[in-house]
Order: C-alpha cells, then sequence, then structure tokens
C-alpha cells in the first residue's frame, strides 16, 4: 500500500507546488479534469460531465429526457473563457459550447444544451450516490479530497488517450476513448503486490471480442507508469499509463503491447489526424480495422493472415458498428504492399478507398 499512497500523493505535491508558486491571478488549468453538473434533474448518480484532455480533447455527456448522448471535439481557454469545439454530437447542430471558470473546481456553463442549461454549475467533486459499503480508510486523510492521481495511455495517442483517474476514497474512473466517443468505466481499487485490482464495476465492463470482463488490473511499475494487463474495447493489455501521457524510456519491467503493427492513413485533406482510418494487426491473428465513417469512427474487427502471394487479407467476422454506412456487407478486406513499410488498399470501405495507403506508425 506504500507503492499506492506513493502514485497517488506524488501528484499530489506537484500540484501544491505550482499552487504556492503560481500568480494569483492565473487562470486555473482544467486539463487532466472531470467537472460533474451539480443541477442535473435527470440523474443524480450519474449527472451530465465533461472531461478535458490535456491534449485539447474533450467529451461531454449530456442527460437529457431521452437518456444521454456525447460530444467531442477539441478545447481552447482565452482568460477564463473554455470554449468547446464541437467536431460530432449526438443530438442537435452545436458547433460551439462555452464554460466560465469560476476558480479550480467550478466551472458554470454559459450554453443551453438539449438537457443542462446555461448557468448550470460543474464541480470537480465526484457524486457520491449509488455506492454502498464503508470506505476504505487506507488513504491519507489530511489532504485535501479533490486532488486525484491520473494516468494516460501512452502506448495509444492516435484518437485520444484513455485515462484513469484515482480518488483518495478508493474510487476510479477510468474513461476508454473510443473513435470519436469514449466509455467510462467507475467502481474501487484494491493493491494486491506491485498490482491495482479493479473492482465493484458501477456497469458490466467487456472487451473487444464481446467478452464481459470480470477483473481489471494495472501493473504499477513506478510512481510514474501503470502498465495495463487487461483487453479493454481499445486499450490493450500491455499498454503504459503515465502522468504525464508521455512513453517513458528505458523503463523497467515493462512489456509492450501484444500488437504486433499499425498502419495510419496517410493524410486526407480537410480531415484532422486524429480521426485518419487505421489498421491494427495484432501478434494473436486478430485485427482492428478503425474506419471513418464521415458521421463518426466505426471498427472491423475480425482475424487476418498473409496468403502466399504477399496479401494481407482480413476476415471480418464483426462488422455491427458499420451497420448504415458504406462499407457495413464487407467481410473481407485486402491489402498489399506497396512499399516494405507501406500498404495499399484494395478493397472499397466507406472513408478509404481501393488505392488508398497506409504508413506503418513508427511511433508504436
Amino acid at each position: 500500500m506504500k507503492r499506492l499512497q506513493s502514485i497517488l500523493w506524488t501528484a499530489l505535491s506537484a500540484v501544491l507546488l505550482c499552487a504556492c508558486t503560481g500568480g494569483t491571478n492565473e487562470v486555473p488549468d482544467p486539463g487532466g479534469k472531470t467537472f460533474y453538473s451539480t443541477t442535473d434533474e435527470y440523474s443524480e448518480t450519474d449527472p451530465s460531465r465533461v472531461w478535458f484532455g490535456k491534449d485539447g480533447s474533450f467529451v461531454l455527456t449530456d442527460n437529457f429526457y431521452e437518456g444521454y448522448y456525447e460530444m467531442t471535439g477539441t478545447w481552447s481557454l482565452k482568460e477564463n473563457v473554455i470554449t468547446l469545439n464541437v467536431e460530432s454530437t449526438g443530438v442537435g447542430n452545436y458547433t460551439k459550447v462555452l464554460f466560465e471558470i469560476e476558480d479550480g473546481k467550478t466551472i458554470t456553463l454559459q450554453t443551453s444544451l438539449a438537457g443542462s442549461q446555461n448557468g448550470d454549475i460543474f464541480t470537480t467533486d465526484k457524486p457520491s450516490g449509488g455506492s454502498s459499503g464503508p470506505l476504505p480508510t487506507t488513504t491519507p486523510s489530511a489532504k485535501p479530497e479533490e486532488v486525484t492521481s491520473t494516468y494516460y495511455n501512452a502506448s495509444r495517442k492516435g484518437f485520444g488517450q484513455s485515462q484513469v483517474q484515482f480518488f483518495p476514497d478508493m474510487t476510479f474512473e477510468f474513461t476508454e476513448v473510443q473513435g470519436m466517443g469514449a466509455e467510462r468505466i467507475t467502481g474501487r481499487f484494491g493493491v494486491e503486490g506491485e498490482m491495482l485490482i479493479f473492482s465493484n464495476f458501477d456497469e458490466p465492463l467487456y472487451n473487444s471480442a464481446g467478452e464481459q470482463v470480470w477483473n481489471l488490473e494495472m501493473e504499477m511499475i513506478d510512481d510514474n507508469t501503470l502498465v495495463l494487463r487487461t483487453d479493454l474495447k481499445d486499450s490493450r493489455y500491455g499498454d503504459i499509463f503515465t502522468l504525464d501521457g508521455e512513453l517513458p524510456e528505458n523503463a523497467p519491467g515493462i512489456q509492450t503491447a501484444e500488437y504486433d503493427r499499425t498502419f495510419i492513413h496517410t493524410p486526407i485533406p480537410d480531415t484532422s489526424e486524429q480521426f485518419y482510418p487505421q489498421l491494427e494487426l495484432f501478434k494473436d491473428g486478430t485485427f482492428v480495422f478503425t474506419e471513418n465513417c464521415y458521421a463518426g469512427m466505426a471498427h472491423y474487427r475480425g482475424f487476418w493472415h498473409e496468403s502466399e502471394d504477399g496479401f494481407i487479407v482480413c476476415d471480418v467476422t464483426d462488422n455491427t458498428e458499420m451497420q448504415g454506412f458504406a462499407g457495413q456487407d464487407v467481410t473481407l478486406i485486402y491489402f498489399e504492399y506497396a512499399e516494405p513499410n507501406t500498404l495499399m488498399l484494395d478493397t472499397d470501405l466507406c472513408m478509404s478507398r481501393s488505392g488508398d495507403t497506409f504508413n506503418l506508425d513508427s511511433v508504436k
């Protein structure tokens, strides 16, 4: 447990140091924080929320009368106003959403949405409703409750970084970024040796194969580094999570992720790099192809092999996310080598068309 305390409060020390040395008029940085609505009329235990990524991306989840929907895009800060530049939304045709920063833990919505309204207050205080049983008492009680430690998936940054946030009451929130959307995993965590054990999930958890995940684990390498030891939908066994979201140099004990190669679509005019299609070929013979469907990102999944004549053949076993889009009936995807590190697509999909090229991602 000493290692866990070290992980949690190393980040706290840095936060407190910055607070002591910063100017009195400095606007708090919302990056890496999640703010929860304090006036949600549709849900008290799982209210509307907005997460600001350190990479400039955001995910806003808004509850309304039909359930909830998500917005994604990029955010910017000028003086004390946060501007969300909306690139995808499940409801309406919003292009910008404004928040005003009140202090380090409070922001006020300045735009009316389908559920949340202009003037609604959002805070970093995590709702306590919905949990049961006594809280663990293994963390220091004299520390500010709003301070957390957040680790970002440094192994996968193409479509935004998944993150896991630890709270001093031994609860966690894992934000699994999936294309232009995200899934929240919440529950409790504990420590067994060098492993973080996650349990009591608020909702059922599934991996990319549709199998329910019962045991989510991460290995603590050092104060800055965690390694995922479970496959999720997009995050994979072996993915490295760090406080700054960057891969460490020569970190001891880190095993690489199970995927073999990742290929990224060559530049597409008028399309942000984070929305380029990509192909992941895994060593266990499975693949994931992430396609841009113009209205969002979707996945083909299945098994791949290299044919005798040098083609990469992807046998699609799951194309459910493509239903309603061009390419929904594709069951085989073919690639051929245009160059040693470049694949050329030989199948029409949606945004990706026959003849498009994909370059090996040298970062991974």
